[in-house]
């Protein structure tokens, strides 16, 4: 009887150290959050964005992805202080991009989106947005639109427009925190230039290159399209030069193609609109002069679509 007490209890302790030998051993794994950030592109301040910059992002490496949570893709980091804001790319209408802060150790502190985000596709509305991470670290978001009454099937009831600009100033603080005041909002009336040129009927198009970014507006105002009304924007990216211009052209040549317009009221300032026969490109020369302008962004979008 002792001999069987005794068999079972050595049997027990067996069959336990068995147990024991064939469980895994627990692995410990632990990310190195700046080794990780050595394959992440770093961002130099000021970070611009608006609805025509497409963002170029680049996959995140995996083992960060596993510890930040922030999506598969980051346009990239900087750094503040102890803190880390990375930038990545959010789906919307429109890609708009989110600001998310970490701190040394990969530990999430905050996370907002740094756009106003009130754009939307509806009847003769026409908006745009912006927003700049400066290089003291403080934040500022635009958004403006110009819109036209439409009745129910999609039509403009009345050439009447009104137009809308809200603007947010922010700040990243030491602490990571990221802090927003209140949102500003001005109405205005759009000039009747704008009004006739941003709504129905009207031709764009978008000439983008190594040197500037070309966005113009035209409409037709005579059967024949010698005459045309004009919206046009210009963006420099050597100087940072942005500047709208608008107004009448008139056609004074047809030459290799394109249909070259200059305006009626100030044609001294040699300023060419060319817009091939096709419709597919248009161009402006002659306005170097403009070049040598040097608006910050707030008091750029503030005038860039108010009158």
């Amino acid at each position: 009887m002792r001999f069987q007490i005794f068999f079972v209890i050595g049997l027990a302790c067996l069959l336990c150290a068995c147990s024991h030998q064939n469980k895994p051993d627990k692995v410990k794994t632990t990310v190195n959050f700046k080794e990780g950030l050595k394959q992440v592109p770093v961002i130099n301040l000021p970070f611009y964005w608006d609805q025509e910059t497409i963002m170029n992002t680049k996959p995140l490496p995996a083992e960060l992805d596993s510890l930040l949570k922030i999506g598969s893709s980051v346009v990239g980091y900087f750094r503040y202080e102890k803190v880390y804001g990375f930038i990545t790319p959010v789906p919307a209408d429109e890609i708009i991009p989110r600001l998310t802060v970490f701190d040394e150790n990969g530990k999430k502190l905050s996370s907002e989106l740094i756009t106003i985000g009130k754009c939307h596709g509806d009847c003769s509305f026409e908006c745009m947005e912006a927003c700049r991470i400066n290089k003291d670290f403080t934040l500022y978001a635009v958004f403006r639109s110009i819109h036209q009454e439409c009745d129910g099937s999609g039509k403009i009831e009345a050439p009447h427009a009104e137009g809308d600009q809200i603007e947010q100033f922010g700040k990243i603080d030491k602490d990571g925190s990221i802090t927003f005041d209140k949102q500003k909002k001005i109405e205005f009336k759009p000039d009747s230039m704008q009004l006739l040129t941003l709504g129905a009927n009207t031709e764009s198009f978008t000439l983008e290159n190594d040197l500037y970014t070309q966005n113009i507006n035209i409409k037709y105002t005579s059967s024949d399209q010698r005459n045309i009304n004009f919206l046009i924007g210009h963006s420099s990216k050597e100087t940072g030069c942005e500047y709208k211009l608008h107004g009448e052209a008139e056609l004074v040549q047809i030459a290799k193609g394109n249909m070259v317009y200059q305006p009626i009221d100030n044609p001294s300032e040699k300023l060419f609109i060319h817009i091939a026969q096709t419709k597919s490109t248009a161009k402006i020369t002659g306005s170097e002069s403009k070049e040598e302008c040097a608006f910050m962004l707030n008091e750029l979008m503030k005038n860039k679509i108010r009158p």
